[in-house]
């Protein structure tokens, strides 16, 4: 599976709260920048690897965050 690199753009999605929707661009850093998680590594992952990482981080805060990552 394709894994994100620096400058890959993805998109950010909650069914439970639109305000964390957004469009990201991986920094050079190979971060991204998240509300409420702040920077989190995008770079060197999959999708998939991306999406269940966020899931779980936001489950401090939604109940069920419903994250989906979209290159």
């Amino acid at each position: 599976p394709y894994e994100l690199n620096v400058g890959d753009e993805i998109r950010i999605e909650s069914l439970t709260d639109p305000n964390l929707d957004r469009s990201l661009v991986i920094q050079p850093d190979g971060s991204i920048t998240l509300r409420l998680l702040g920077q989190v590594r995008g770079a060197g992952r999959t999708v998939d690897a991306l999406r269940e990482s966020l899931e779980e981080a936001y489950k401090k805060y939604y109940k069920v965050p419903a994250i989906t990552v979209t290159p």
